[in-house]
């Protein structure tokens, strides 16, 4: 049997139909997984550890054999990923870096797919409920360290193309903050102002 790439061994007891059936532990090279059989199909929690360090990997709810339900991803001892699978598939994460959540929102093939929102290198959050496979395509809008809205507005493939006041419910305060006056805007109001 393999999981995730790794031959396991499985030891379980098995039914009267040659089934595993109840607790079981599984060794491979890599892996050692913790996991409750029920008519030969793994339905409860399964826990993964690393062969060599013992440390703890994944924990995740499996129903007939498929992840349906949370699941926790760890690196060196530290929650890096957390969300809902949905019948084999992931269906919504959040990821953490230093303990701090930098992305989160619906997936589809581990990309943001429908609404989420993620943090980039220079701390500016790009939310939209328009993601398609980790692009945005559509309504959207950035924020900078501060919290200020930079820009809200239509894109295309990422890029900001135009700035509108379309209103969803899913980001109605994120609307908000963008019709406030920006004091960086103020001197340039003032500068109209007077030449005009």
């Amino acid at each position: 049997m393999f999981i995730f790439g790794d031959k396991i061994e499985v030891h379980c007891e098995k039914d009267c139909n040659d089934r595993y059936h109840g607790n079981a532990y599984a060794l491979g090279d890599r892996f050692v997984f913790i996991c409750k059989y029920v008519n030969g199909k793994i339905n409860g929690n399964l826990r993964m550890f690393d062969n060599y360090t013992g440390e703890e990997i994944l924990k995740a709810n499996i129903i007939n054999n498929l992840a349906h339900g949370r699941y926790e991803f760890y690196s060196g001892g530290e929650l890096i990923e957390r969300g809902i699978y949905k019948q084999g598939a992931k269906y919504f994460h959040m990821r953490f870096q230093n303990g701090k959540v930098y992305e989160y929102g619906f997936s589809k093939d581990d990309k943001l797919h429908g609404f989420g929102s993620t943090k980039d290198q220079y701390g500016f959050v790009y939310t939209s409920p328009d993601w398609v496979m980790g692009v945005i395509n559509g309504l959207g809008c950035i924020e900078d360290k501060n919290g200020e809205v930079t820009f809200y507005g239509r894109f295309n493939n990422n890029i900001p193309e135009s700035e509108c006041k379309d209103k969803h419910p899913m980001m109605l305060k994120k609307w908000a903050k963008s019709q406030k006056e920006r004091y960086s805007e103020v001197p340039l109001k003032c500068a109209e102002y007077v030449l005009t």
